[in-house]
Protein backbone atom coordinates (compact mmCIF):
# COMPACT_ATOMS: atom_id res chain seq x y z
CA UNK A 1 0.00 0.00 0.00
CA UNK A 2 1.33 3.40 -0.94
CA UNK A 3 1.44 6.38 1.42
CA UNK A 4 -1.43 8.03 -0.48
CA UNK A 5 -3.53 4.88 -0.31
CA UNK A 6 -2.90 4.66 3.44
CA UNK A 7 -3.90 8.32 3.87
CA UNK A 8 -7.06 7.72 1.88
CA UNK A 9 -7.99 4.59 3.84
CA UNK A 10 -7.37 6.40 7.15
CA UNK A 11 -9.59 9.30 6.04
CA UNK A 12 -12.37 6.92 5.00
CA UNK A 13 -12.17 5.19 8.39
CA UNK A 14 -12.20 8.54 10.21
CA UNK A 15 -15.27 9.76 8.31
CA UNK A 16 -17.14 6.54 9.01
CA UNK A 17 -16.21 6.74 12.70
CA UNK A 18 -17.02 10.44 13.14
CA UNK A 19 -19.91 10.94 10.73
CA UNK A 20 -21.32 7.40 10.50
CA UNK A 21 -20.98 7.52 6.72
CA UNK A 22 -18.12 7.30 4.24
CA UNK A 23 -16.83 10.38 2.44
CA UNK A 24 -17.63 11.28 -1.14
CA UNK A 25 -14.85 11.18 -3.71
CA UNK A 26 -14.92 14.99 -3.70
CA UNK A 27 -14.32 15.03 0.06
CA UNK A 28 -11.44 12.57 -0.31
CA UNK A 29 -10.02 14.75 -3.08
CA UNK A 30 -10.17 17.82 -0.85
CA UNK A 31 -8.62 15.99 2.12
CA UNK A 32 -5.74 14.57 0.07
CA UNK A 33 -5.24 17.79 -1.88
CA UNK A 34 -5.36 16.00 -5.22
CA UNK A 35 -7.66 15.81 -8.21
CA UNK A 36 -10.65 13.52 -8.57
CA UNK A 37 -8.85 11.46 -11.21
CA UNK A 38 -6.12 10.60 -8.74
CA UNK A 39 -8.72 9.81 -6.09
CA UNK A 40 -10.47 7.44 -8.50
CA UNK A 41 -7.17 5.60 -9.05
CA UNK A 42 -6.36 5.48 -5.33
CA UNK A 43 -9.83 4.19 -4.40
CA UNK A 44 -9.75 1.64 -7.24
CA UNK A 45 -6.39 0.39 -6.00
CA UNK A 46 -7.71 0.04 -2.44
CA UNK A 47 -10.67 -1.92 -3.79
CA UNK A 48 -8.47 -4.15 -5.92
CA UNK A 49 -6.25 -4.83 -2.92
CA UNK A 50 -9.32 -5.87 -0.91
CA UNK A 51 -9.26 -3.05 1.66
CA UNK A 52 -12.60 -1.54 0.63
CA UNK A 53 -15.67 -2.32 -1.41
CA UNK A 54 -17.95 0.12 -3.19
CA UNK A 55 -20.95 0.19 -5.46
CA UNK A 56 -20.55 2.00 -8.78
CA UNK A 57 -22.62 5.13 -9.35
CA UNK A 58 -23.69 5.31 -5.70
CA UNK A 59 -22.47 8.20 -3.59
CA UNK A 60 -20.99 7.38 -0.18
CA UNK A 61 -20.94 3.66 -0.93
CA UNK A 62 -17.40 2.89 0.28
CA UNK A 63 -17.14 0.24 2.98
CA UNK A 64 -13.97 -0.87 4.71
CA UNK A 65 -13.55 -4.63 4.57
CA UNK A 66 -12.61 -6.41 7.77
CA UNK A 67 -9.40 -8.31 6.91
CA UNK A 68 -10.88 -11.51 8.35
CA UNK A 69 -14.23 -11.13 6.60
CA UNK A 70 -13.52 -13.29 3.56
CA UNK A 71 -11.44 -16.41 3.77
CA UNK A 72 -10.98 -18.10 0.41
CA UNK A 73 -8.90 -21.08 -0.50
CA UNK A 74 -5.59 -19.62 -1.78
CA UNK A 75 -6.10 -21.17 -5.23
CA UNK A 76 -9.61 -19.73 -5.47
CA UNK A 77 -8.41 -16.33 -4.28
CA UNK A 78 -5.65 -16.35 -6.91
CA UNK A 79 -8.21 -17.05 -9.65
CA UNK A 80 -10.48 -14.27 -8.36
CA UNK A 81 -7.53 -11.88 -8.15
CA UNK A 82 -6.43 -12.70 -11.71
CA UNK A 83 -9.98 -12.19 -12.98
CA UNK A 84 -10.20 -8.86 -11.09
CA UNK A 85 -6.96 -7.60 -12.61
CA UNK A 86 -7.86 -8.74 -16.13
CA UNK A 87 -11.36 -7.22 -15.88
CA UNK A 88 -10.23 -4.05 -14.07
CA UNK A 89 -12.73 -4.61 -11.26
CA UNK A 90 -12.44 -5.05 -7.51
CA UNK A 91 -12.06 -8.37 -5.73
CA UNK A 92 -15.70 -8.45 -4.60
CA UNK A 93 -16.97 -7.70 -8.09
CA UNK A 94 -14.71 -10.39 -9.56
CA UNK A 95 -15.80 -12.98 -6.99
CA UNK A 96 -19.46 -12.16 -7.58
CA UNK A 97 -19.07 -12.40 -11.35
CA UNK A 98 -17.24 -15.73 -11.17
CA UNK A 99 -19.96 -17.08 -8.87
CA UNK A 100 -22.66 -15.84 -11.27
CA UNK A 101 -20.87 -17.54 -14.16
CA UNK A 102 -20.51 -20.74 -12.17
CA UNK A 103 -24.17 -20.76 -11.16
CA UNK A 104 -25.21 -20.02 -14.74
CA UNK A 105 -23.17 -22.93 -16.03
CA UNK A 106 -24.63 -25.24 -13.38
CA UNK A 107 -28.24 -24.21 -14.03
Amino acid sequence: MTRRQAQCLAFIALCIEQHKQPPTLAEISEELGTGKGNVHRIVAALELQGHIRRWPNRPRSIQIIDPGEVKLNPDVFKRVQEYAEASHVGIDAAANELIRQSLGAAG
